[in-house]
């Protein structure tokens, strides 16, 4: 193989890692540092519509991702709760949600439209393309 065509291969896979590893790091994981197992809802605005979906259930001492995309706004959502004991991280910004896995597409009139109103906590991830929490006791 010539010089010149290893330096375009070479060239290529370098491009290739660098996309897989952008793209490895995109997006907001979760982590469950707290004494019980979680069960997690998030919410965001994507091509202008706010929409909530869940459930993504964690375990403790463990780490999910919840939603795979890079992060494009300042502000994400999320409501946590334990699963087999009393603990709440919520906020108060309404999302809608429903008992099972759901993607919901707009935040507004949840009850009229058959579903539940969450309060939903706020993040400032500024101009981070991934980001994650850490939910403790």
């Amino acid at each position: 193989m010539s010089g010149s065509v290893r330096t375009i291969a070479g060239a290529a896979v370098a491009a290739a890692v660098m996309m897989l590893a952008t793209s490895a790091q995109a997006g907001f994981d979760v982590c469950n540092y707290s004494s019980d197992d979680i069960t997690v809802a998030f919410g965001y605005r994507e091509d202008g519509e706010w929409t909530s979906s869940g459930w993504w259930n964690i375990d403790q001492g463990e780490c999910m991702t919840v939603y795979d995309k890079t992060l494009k706004e300042q502000y994400y959502y999320y409501y946590a709760e334990k699963v087999n004991s009393e603990g709440f991280w919520e906020g108060e910004y309404v999302f809608c949600a429903m008992d099972e896995a759901f993607v919901i597409v707009g935040d507004q009139n949840c009850k009229s439209r058959g579903y539940d109103a969450y309060g939903f906590r706020e993040l400032d991830v500024g101009e981070k393309i991934n980001d994650k929490i850490e939910l403790t006791d």
